[in-house]
């Protein structure tokens, strides 16, 4: 492969995973955990020529990529109080009781055989600014759910735990809502920065590593405005 279309521009793609385990009814206990794991960072090199199965998430032009994923894994208890409610289905106010959050960061880097090193910093850069952003990410997310646990939330259901549950449901999802427009989506921006001030990988100057900084300093500034 010769090094003119190795040089294509590069790209990034971004994906986000809720995993919301089944809630259950809980003894009144409060509650608030967060664990963040550690980013988990790929590098997958491919041949050009020879695609694998599944191939590379490459768009037209693009000659090497860099995925990225924030997950937010929710394991929320609850309780209910008073006489059992009629009705069919049935509503329900619940009280969340507790909840444990497990944060994570997968990136994965597709490079090609032998990718030049001013790509391959590039697609470090799009890394490197994913990380960037998950550094306050308990932070974020002990704020968020801190307004959560102790509150209730409405549902329904056939019967009092699927009601639970899609109380709980409700409340997984507006934290992951949440979680991403605080985290994920000045991330994105500073993403489609970077590959702009670096013209997707092609420009040797500003370099890479100081072009991540420009493009989170522009991401800061935007939202600020």
């Amino acid at each position: 492969m010769n090094n003119t279309k190795c040089c294509a521009p590069a790209s990034f793609s971004i994906a986000f995973l809720l995993i919301a385990s089944v809630a259950t009814f809980a003894s009144a206990q409060d509650g608030l955990k967060i664990e963040k794991s550690k980013p988990v960072i790929e590098y997958k090199h491919f041949d050009p020529k020879n695609l694998p199965d599944p191939p590379p998430p490459l768009g037209p032009g693009e000659a090497a990529v860099t995925e990225y994923r924030f997950e937010m894994n929710t394991d929320g208890r609850f309780s209910f109080n008073g006489p059992a409610p009629e009705g069919n289905p049935i509503k329900l106010n619940v009280k969340i009781q507790s909840m444990s959050i497990t944060l994570g960061l997968k990136v994965v880097i597709w490079l090609p055989k032998d990718c030049p090193k001013i790509l391959e910093a590039h697609e470090d850069g799009h890394s490197k600014i994913a990380q960037a952003y998950y550094v306050d990410a308990e932070k974020v997310a002990r704020a968020l759910a801190a307004k959560v646990v102790g509150k209730e939330a409405a549902g329904e259901g056939k019967d009092l735990q699927s009601a639970g549950n899609d109380a709980m449901g409700k409340v997984n999802q507006k934290l992951l809502d949440d979680y991403l427009e605080t985290v994920q989506s000045p991330c994105q921006t500073a993403q489609t920065a970077f590959d702009r001030i670096t013209a997707h990988g092609t420009n040797l100057r500003p370099a890479a590593k100081d072009a991540v900084d420009l493009a989170i300093k522009e991401a800061k500034e935007k939202k600020t405005k």
